[in-house]
């Protein structure tokens, strides 16, 4: 009974040493160590009842001492190292052999994902105990001890039962601890994936908004689109960009090329019109295929294409631009020359109008007094002739003809001749003597004209319609002219 009293105040001793010292631990797992300790209590009290001696129970109590700071350092380690599986798997392996009962003659080696994590003096023997390290319920590495000589068997060769739920119970914490920092190395990708999604979503959103801020200067929309590249980028701290867009050159403050380069052909019309680059000035810590991501390879092209899709549409517009200026430019000059040519017209009009009046004023001064003695002075069928010459030169400053001309164009100049005839009162017959032709060939004429001029089958004289047709001026007769006393009669 004395014993049994010093194992529990032992035990309890102990008890509340490990939880003081692991008072920050999860509490699930410490309670579960804690019930697997009395449970072990429990069995040395009915054994030490038996046959259990002091030193036997000492030395078990400190193996199982031994169990607990080994899961107490391993939470250390873990709340130490962070999320970097390297320093976990280090640090983890390094306090294994001294867990053990001979940790002199002990060593340990984690295995995980194909790499190798083992202590000093580590050496392959045929004395060993594993487990393995489980992630989501498939193996991915292991957690073995070894001793390096041969000790006396016990429970599992030279190991004891308690060793195996301990290298167990590692293995396990192992496996929920990678299972977190893996999951937390995603959770920090992915969050990083999504801040770089975003700057470069920002990128072409702040290329949409420089264009239409600089739609009227291309050189001020690529130096702008230059500057803001580089915090786009990963590490924009170490960034430089540069366009070359036909002779010209864009680059951000700074500038420096180096062999980290990435770019994109601008093309304009299908063909490679200039080139878009960002450059990091020093080295960068990443992956084997270089310090760019894949995604920013892509957005690089994207940057190019859309610059490219910019410039052409700044030209077509510049282009249309000027064709407008330069349409209105031959429109102002159209109307110009409009202007001078209706001056121009208005002078030619002027003009006819004086040369009419001085030809009018001829023939009434000159040629008219001679006509009217000429018909004087003959007699017969001269005569005729000659009053139809004075009636023919009367016409010619009368606007009889053009108008005829000029209404009726479906009339030939015969009947033109003819009408002009009927009009100053000749009858068929004499149409017919001054034109030399037969009577009937000048009815038919006649006929023709009322046709044309839309009298047939209409009770008009054709005379009277060709006299009503223009207002003449008034004629001069014989009496009104120098010389003359009397006009002649019509025939």
């Amino acid at each position: 009974m004395i014993l049994t009293g010093c194992v529990r105040v032992g035990v309890y001793v102990c008890i509340k040493w490990v939880m003081k010292m692991a008072e920050n631990r999860r509490r699930e797992e410490l309670t579960q160590e804690i019930e697997a300790l009395r449970r072990h209590v429990g069995e040395l009290e009915d054994a030490g009842g038996s046959c259990g001696s002091q030193s036997e129970i000492e030395l078990a109590l400190r193996e199982r001492v031994k169990e607990l700071n080994c899961l107490y350092q391993i939470s250390r380690i873990v709340d130490k190292c962070g999320n970097s599986l390297e320093s976990l798997f280090s640090g983890v392996v390094s306090i294994l052999p001294g867990s053990w009962l001979h940790p002199r003659a002990a060593c340990a080696r984690i295995v995980f994902d194909g790499e190798e994590h083992t202590t000093a003096n580590f050496e392959e023997s045929s004395w060993v105990i594993a487990a393995d390290i489980l992630i989501h319920g498939a193996r991915a590495g292991l957690v073995e001890v070894r001793y390096l000589e041969n000790r006396p068997v016990l429970d599992e060769g030279p190991f004891l039962q308690e060793e195996r739920s301990l290298i167990n119970a590692v293995a396990q914490r192992l496996g929920r601890d990678v299972e977190r920092i893996q999951a937390h190395e995603r959770a920090v990708a992915a969050e990083i994936a999504l801040r770089e999604r975003l700057k470069e979503l920002d990128c072409l959103y702040t290329i949409s908004t420089l264009q239409e801020l600089h739609f009227h200067s291309s050189e001020r929309f690529l130096q702008s689109v230059v500057d803001c590249l580089p915090g786009s980028w990963q590490f924009p701290e170490h960034a430089c960009a540069r366009i070359v867009y036909g002779d010209r050159e864009y680059v951000t403050e700074g500038f420096r090329e180096s062999r980290w380069r990435m770019g994109a052909d601008v093309t304009a019309d299908g063909k490679p019109a200039g080139v878009v680059e960002v450059f990091y000035r020093k080295v960068i810590p990443t992956a084997a295929e270089g310090p760019f991501l894949k995604e920013e390879y892509a957005l690089v092209r994207a940057v190019a294409e859309r610059v490219g899709g910019v410039l052409m549409h700044m030209k077509a517009q510049a282009d249309l631009r000027a064709a407008h200026r330069a349409i209105q430019t031959e429109r102002q000059a159209l109307h110009e020359a409009n202007v001078a040519l209706r001056a121009v017209l208005a002078r030619l009009e002027e003009e006819k109008r004086e040369i009419r009046a001085s030809i009018l004023a001829n023939i009434q001064k000159i040629i008219m007094p001679v006509v009217f003695e000429l018909e004087l002075e003959v007699t017969g069928r001269q005569r005729s002739y000659v009053t139809l010459l004075r009636q023919t030169l009367q016409e010619i400053a009368s606007p009889f003809l053009t108008q005829m001309s000029r209404n009726h164009m479906q009339l030939t100049p015969v009947e033109i001749a003819i009408s002009t005839m009927i009009r100053n009162g000749l009858s068929t017959k004499e149409i017919a003597q001054l034109r030399c032709i037969s009577p009937a060939t000048v009815r038919r004429h006649r006929e023709n004209i009322r046709r044309k001029l839309g009298l047939k089958n209409r009770k008009v004289n054709l005379v009277t319609y060709l006299q009503a047709s223009s207002s003449e001026e008034p004629r001069p007769s014989p009496e009104n002219l120098p010389g003359l006393s009397s006009a002649p009669e019509a025939l």
